[in-house]
């Protein structure tokens, strides 16, 4: 049973949205976000009252002040009809969207700013356009979105996407000018930030976003697109790759260009579908193991292995392995230690390793996971205690750090290197790199709550260059130690995160919040006998961001939520309960994301409806629909194959589904192709990953490589 908030104010009706104060009850998600303050609150309602009784100058003058005071700071947007997700945007885009939905009349605050801002604004957006600087833009969009200039700058945001085949950036830009959505589907609504009386010709934008459909290697969507466009603004005329003609013509032909294209690939390499065979182990020290008087309640009655979660991440034709105080590394042709001649020793060990990862006395909230970062030369883990921690055992616990190595000298450390977190403080996730930078999400602990932030450092050098607004501020609960890790996805544009019930993204360039999610979190209680709800058997939360899209399958939420990834919005969210244990993303086939907890799942990536199951769900063999094998760890998903590990064997799916007997009544099949056994060399399913042809398999003491042979490429499509 999710739990309902209830409406305390309604201060302001915008359209089809609010601004609104929430009371939390205790059934509700009572974590703390970087909400407006009581001051801006007033502010908001003053503007109001200004613009309905046209004292536009006033409001002009309050409306700047309000965006220059504005602090990074959220509000509520709630849609009725969502209630599973309550949605914060910045206070600068809920202005500007307010002085928007005024009017264009002669007496209208949004004509009074228009007159005193257009022209500076045209000016700074001709500097931001020829730098081609999306940072520029973004700040631009902060001061003057509500001028004449805001639906070309959104146009340009989307041009520059284009031109780099970023379909799902343009859509994001192209959706929110408002000559275009509204007037084709009632199910495309405007966004809350969109330019709402734009004179861009609808045309224009409706080929754009054709074309973005088609980037996106999403032909039949964008087929689907262009008739609509055609219908409404087929005659209008324009000019496509230099060639002017109807709308009509132009999308016709780029349809017909588009027929040649190559499908887009994920994945370099054609793993195993010719059969395969055990090419080598590597035994390692038993990985770290969590004592059971400490590890969470639900997991002790798990039959699972009671050690922490351990990911190998394959990179520059290397397998490495953090075990928590070190890393390992072998070679990915052959299993044998790297770099040479380093023998059973470590490539790394962490300073303070000796000391204990673990709180003195109190169990754990959550199951740590060790997992490595890399980009380019660099590899970047966390280290250290796993969990906050008490004055009275801080000098026990090992430094919370982040180490960078560097590949070109056979993994020495980097200058700058490690980053120590402060007293009270550990940092919260895996660190998350691009080619210059390196996140990671922090928390600091006081004695009533815990507050965690994102930073950035340059990577190079470890100088920290921002650190966000609050993310989540949570009640401490003292009787366990926390150890939850923060969840961390990015893009070219954005770093989102999920932690305590709330889903947050971030600029990549300043920190600065984008959106935030406050999902309504589960009742623990739901029935008149009180049950544990499956995901309190996670070990952590699963995030993806792709497709437009962030998926989120939280430990304190009891479904799996689709986000629209530019503005927050719940796109579609599973049923309680359903898809409830899922760990991991492992990515997306033609029509589906393939997800995966103790259950392989196959969602429509438009509207995450369940399509296919396994185990459990139809398949192509008989017998094959029982509730065994289960998952033990991590799965992987290439080339269109999801490996999928179980206890003694590794289990090969076609990632794309069958259709079934009863279409509209039974669910799709699911096509195993092969099964790579196990048990006879005495290994059992662990975490996978998968480059250069080899397929590794990390257990509880082992690596394990297995290599594929060629085959001749399937058609189950």
């Amino acid at each position: 049973m999710i739990a309902s908030a209830r409406y305390v104010a309604l201060l302001l009706i915008w359209g089809t949205w609010t601004w609104v104060a929430l009371s939390v009850s205790a059934a509700d998600n009572d974590t703390r976000v970087y909400e407006i303050t009581p001051a801006q609150q007033l502010s908001l309602a003053q503007l109001e009252q200004l613009i309905a009784s046209q004292e536009s100058a006033a409001a002009v003058d309050l409306a700047v002040r309000i965006i220059d005071e504005a602090d990074g700071r959220m509000v509520a947007v709630d849609v009725p009809s969502r209630s599973l997700a309550e949605t914060f945007l910045p206070l600068s885009a809920v202005v500007h969207e307010r002085l928007l939905r005024s009017g264009s009349g002669d007496d209208s605050a949004l004509t009074a700013y228009r007159q005193r801002y257009d022209r500076i604004a045209q000016d700074q957006l001709r500097i931001a356009q020829q730098a081609r600087s999306s940072e520029a833009i973004q700040r631009w969009q902060e001061r003057y979105f509500a001028t004449s200039w805001g639906d070309d700058a959104l146009l340009s945001v989307a041009d520059w996407a284009l031109q780099n085949g970023q379909g799902e950036t343009a859509i994001a830009a192209l959706r929110r000018i408002g000559s275009f959505t509204p007037q084709l589907a009632a199910s495309e609504e405007l966004p809350v930030g969109a330019y709402h009386d734009s004179d861009i010709p609808g045309g224009e934008v409706g080929v754009r976003w054709v074309y973005a459909h088609l980037l996106n290697a999403e032909p039949a969507r964008a087929e689907a697109w262009a008739a609509l466009v055609k219908q409404r603004f087929g005659e209008q005329r324009l000019s496509v790759a230099g060639r002017a003609g109807t709308v009509a013509d132009r999308l016709d032909w780029l349809l017909d260009q588009a027929a040649s294209w190559s499908p887009r690939s994920e994945a370099a390499d054609e793993l195993f579908p010719g059969g395969v065979s055990l090419s080598w182990v590597h035994r390692l020290p038993p990985l770290t193991q969590l004592p059971r008087e400490l590890a969470p309640p639900a997991w002790r009655r798990s039959d699972r292995l009671q050690g922490a979660h351990v990911e190998p991440l394959l990179a520059d034709g290397k397998v490495f392995v953090h075990t928590g105080r070190e890393v390992m590394a072998v070679t990915v042709g052959d299993g044998q230690p790297w770099p040479p001649g380093i023998g059973q020793q470590a490539l790394f060990t962490a300073a303070g390793a000796r000391k204990s990862l673990w709180p003195a006395a109190r169990p754990l909230d959550a199951v740590p996971r060790f997992s490595l970062a890399t980009q380019g030369r660099w590899l970047a883990g966390r280290f250290g205690a796993v969990s906050d921690t008490d004055a009275s055992s801080v000098e026990l616990q090992a430094p919370s750090q982040i180490v960078v190595l560097d590949l070109q000298r056979e993994g020495g450390l980097q200058s700058g290197y490690p980053l120590t977190a402060p007293s009270h403080s550990r940092f919260a996730s895996a660190p998350l790199l691009t080619a210059s930078r390196l996140f990671v999400a922090v928390e600091q602990t006081d004695e009533a709550t815990t507050t965690t932030r994102l930073q950035a450092y340059d990577l190079p050098s470890g100088v920290r260059l921002w650190t966000s607004p609050p993310i989540a501020i949570a009640r401490r609960n003292r009787e366990v130690a926390r150890a939850v890790d923060v969840a961390l996805a990015i893009d070219r544009r954005q770093l989102v995160c999920h932690l305590d019930g709330v889903t947050a993204a971030v600029n990549l360039h300043d920190g600065g919040l984008r959106w935030v999610v406050r999902h309504a979190v589960a009742e623990l209680a739901d029935s008149p006998y009180p049950r544990l709800r499956r995901a309190a058997d996670k070990s952590h939360a699963a995030l993806h961001l792709g497709h437009g899209q962030v998926l989120v399958a939280g430990l304190e939420v009891d479904r799996l939520v689709g986000l629209q990834a530019d503005t927050g919005r719940l796109r579609w969210a599973t049923a309680a309960g359903v898809a409830d244990d899922v760990e991991f993303v492992l990515g997306a086939s033609a029509e589906h994301w393939v997800v995966a907890g103790r259950q392989l799942y196959w969602l429509n990536r438009h509207n995450g409806v369940v399509e296919a199951t396994f185990p459990g769900g139809t398949t192509a063999q008989s017998g094959a629909a029982a509730a065994n094998p289960h998952g033990v760890g991590r799965g992987w998903l290439a080339e269109g194959y999801v490996y999928w590990p179980a206890n003694d064997a590794i289990m090969v799916l076609d990632s794309e589904l069958g259709s079934s007997p009863q279409a509209e009544t039974q669910p799709r099949r699911v096509r195993i192709v092969g099964r790579i056994p196990l048990q006879p060399y005495g290994l059992r399913g662990g975490n996978l990953a998968a480059a250069y042809g080899v397929l590794v398999n990390l257990g509880p003491d082992y690596l394990s490589g297995v290599v594929g042979h060629a085959a001749e490429p399937h058609s189950s499509r």
